[in-house]
């Protein structure tokens, strides 16, 4: 990594480190909102079928208020928690609306608190990690310039002129 240039080092660090840093990170997040809002979800889908029996309902029947399980397993779950942590935050939160179940108001809870972790605690994260990789990278550019400074000062002060040179020795003998 000696040979490359800051920029090139950069961006490796980026990649390398902080991406799959950050990537651990809202795994782990996402994982375990996609669990809990499929168990929440799957209490909302047994509600209504509860709600539908009382009244006399079809599950075919569409009415006001209805609720559709839009996550209908783990995997869409994830699907569902990926596409809402890059903003789309509709069609989930109606769903949720619409739940008869006692639990939907954990589930909201559960939706607002993703909402603030994942869109900006997550993404600031994001951006910070990259930001401290630049100005660690910068940092150790200007170090090894005011390194190479030294060195090159270091080398004039103790180098005498002409000391290898016979040509020089005889002009200064000359004068």
């Amino acid at each position: 990594m000696k040979f490359v240039g800051p920029f090139v080092l950069m961006v490796y660090k980026i990649i390398v480190g902080d991406m799959l840093r950050f990537l651990l990170i809202y795994s782990v997040f996402v994982l375990g909102f996609a669990e809990a809002f499929y168990v929440i979800f799957h209490s909302c889908e047994m509600a209504e079928k509860k709600y539908q029996e009382e009244h006399g309902l079809h599950p075919d029947d569409h009415y006001t208020g209805r609720f559709e399980n839009i996550m209908n397993s783990p995997r869409e779950a994830l699907m569902r928690m990926i596409i809402m942590s890059v903003g789309e935050f509709g069609t989930f939160y109606k769903n949720l609306n619409d739940c008869k179940s006692g639990v939907s108001l954990q589930g909201k809870i559960f939706f607002s608190i993703y909402e603030l972790l994942v869109t900006l605690m997550l993404l600031n994260l994001l951006i910070a990690m990259m930001t401290r990789t630049y100005e660690k990278i910068a940092e150790t550019e200007k170090e090894w310039k005011r390194q190479v400074q030294l060195l090159c000062s270091f080398t004039e002060k103790h180098i005498s002129v002409g000391a290898g040179d016979p040509h020089v020795g005889a002009i200064a003998d000359e004068r």
